[in-house]
This record gives C-alpha cells, structure tokens and sequence, in this order.
C-alpha cells in the first residue's frame, strides 16, 4: 500500500468544490456512508509522513494499458487524476492471513462427531491406504446407508481452512458445553473444535475455539498385530544366549515432528476464536441423519 501511494503520479486537477468531492468518491471519509478512505504514512515514532484521501478507480488510461484513481490530499479539497492503482482493505480482515490451519485428508485417521456427548459419531479408516472412510459407531439405521462422500467432507474439514472473522476467544466466550469434534492425524496429532452457534435464519454464524495437542500415532489393525508379535521377547539365541534387541519404534521416531506441527497449529488458533464458512460450521455438528445417503444412493 505504501509503495502504490508514492508510485501515483499525478496527471490533471479535478474539482475542488466539496459538494462535488462525494461523486468522486472523495468526501469526508469519516462520515458513517462515505466512499472515501483515508490512508497515513507514519514514521517509526508515529508522526505523519504523508496523509491521501482516495476515491473511485478509473480505467482505460492511456488506451487502457495502465488505471487511474481520483485522490485529494488529506485537508485540500483539491481533487486531481492520478495514474496507478491502490487497493485499500475495507477491514483488518482483510490484511491477515485468511488459513486457519492446514490438516490434510490422507493425514486424518479419525473424527469424532459430538466428542463427550452422549452418543458421538466416530468416522475412521482402518488404513491410511484405504480408499474411504466408515462410519464405525453407531450403525445407520435399519434400512438407511451411509454416504461416502458426506463422511469425506466431514474428514476434509480442517484441510485448507480459512476464517471469515476471528476475535479473542474471551469474548465469543464459547460454553464449555457446546457440541464437539476431535480430528485425530495418523501420525498422533489431535485437533479438537468446539463449536458455537450464535443467531439464526440468514444470520446465524458458527464461531470455533481449537485445541491442538500430541496424542498417541492411530494404528491400523494389522500394524498392530504386527507391532504385537514384534514387541513380544524373541526367543534366546542359542549360540548367543541373548535375545536380538528390538527395532526403535516409528512412532519415536515421528515425535519430534509432531511435536513440531503442535506446536505451529497452537501459535495460530490458541486464544482466539474464527467465524467459518457456514458449510465447515455445519459439518462440525453434523448428526448420523446428515450422514445418510439419499435413497437410492450412497456406498456403506
């Protein structure tokens, strides 16, 4: 922004009537329906370096290869052309990073829909290379299958998810009741959101408070049967007379960077509260109806 405000160029003077200024988009930026926006340059002890006041966008400059924008300096009433463009945010939102977190599908072992309730739904592969999730517990209703694909979204909640406001979490002051979901990674990472419905109709909104921490690795059954067999003593080497020591376990292994991904995601969500888009606040709190495929449809 800095550097598009002194790279403008003044071309030609417009009016300098302020009655005039607002079909410009140039009136008094500090009225409640202005169009106008003010921007100041301060130097490290925050005194005003420079002060504009800019309005409406105007394209097709010299035969539309470059925009111009109408802008006044602030306290002059004088408005004038200016070649370059400024885009200024309309809310702090709008200067933050928009991505909440990152947890890839592939890497989600486990969800739990309503975690502590009195009935949770578990959606969980038993194999990292299995192609679709299940839903584990309980079983749809007689007569009712499963849709694949909803059990898809709900694992692929958290992957590329992005805020749409975000205040400290004291104020949202989400209830230590509200409805839960745990996400739980392959590799021991847990992700659990707890999920807060503030209005209704066209104006609700879902407001999600995150806690992250390092669990246990998920572990298929058949690694486990394995990790079984491999954790019982072998038998004394004859010749020897020592059992063979065991190999290290991968789950060890992988610590270090899990605590590592832990402790990046609590940096990001620990202390605030995000509004999310309504379809991952949605999923959130899905019960085992919004699981079920229509007649006619669905895989489980």
């Amino acid at each position: 922004m800095a550097l598009a405000l002194a790279n403008l160029q003044l071309l030609e003077p417009k009016t300098a009537k302020p009655d005039m200024l607002p079909r410009l988009d140039l009136g008094d930026p500090a009225k409640p329906d202005a169009k106008a926006r003010q921007i100041e340059l301060q130097d490290k002890d925050g005194k005003p370096l420079a002060a504009a006041v800019i309005g409406k966008t105007r394209f097709g400059l010299y035969g539309g290869a470059r925009p111009g924008v109408y802008v006044r300096r602030a306290g002059d009433d004088q408005a004038w052309l200016a070649a370059g463009q400024i885009d200024l945010p309309t809310s702090t939102t709008d200067i933050i990073p928009k991505e909440v977190m990152d947890v890839p599908t592939e890497d989600v072992g486990r969800v739990t829909l309503g975690d502590g309730g009195p009935a949770p739904l578990v959606i969980a592969k038993d194999d990292p290379k299995a192609q679709a999730y299940a839903l584990q517990s309980p079983p749809p209703p007689e007569g009712k299958k499963v849709d694949d694909q909803k059990l898809e979204r709900v694992a692929s909640v958290l992957g590329s998810l992005t805020l749409q406001d975000v205040r400290p979490a004291a104020e949202v002051n989400v209830p230590a009741d509200a409805p839960k979901a745990r996400f739980e990674t392959w590799d021991g990472v847990n992700v659990e959101a707890q999920i807060l419905k503030k209005g209704e109709g066209d104006k609700a909104e879902g407001w999600v408070t995150f806690a992250v921490t390092a669990g246990q690795p998920l572990v298929p059954p058949a690694a486990a049967s394995t990790a079984a067999a491999a954790a019982t003593p072998p038998a004394p080497d004859a010749a020897a007379g020592t059992p063979a020591p065991a190999a290290p376990a991968e789950a060890a292994a992988k610590k270090p960077a899990v605590e590592e991904r832990v402790a990046d995601l609590k940096r990001k969500v620990d202390g605030w509260a995000f509004k999310l888009p309504d379809f991952a606040g949605q999923r959130l709190t899905w019960g085992i109806n919004d699981l079920l495929a229509a007649p006619g449809e669905g895989t489980s």
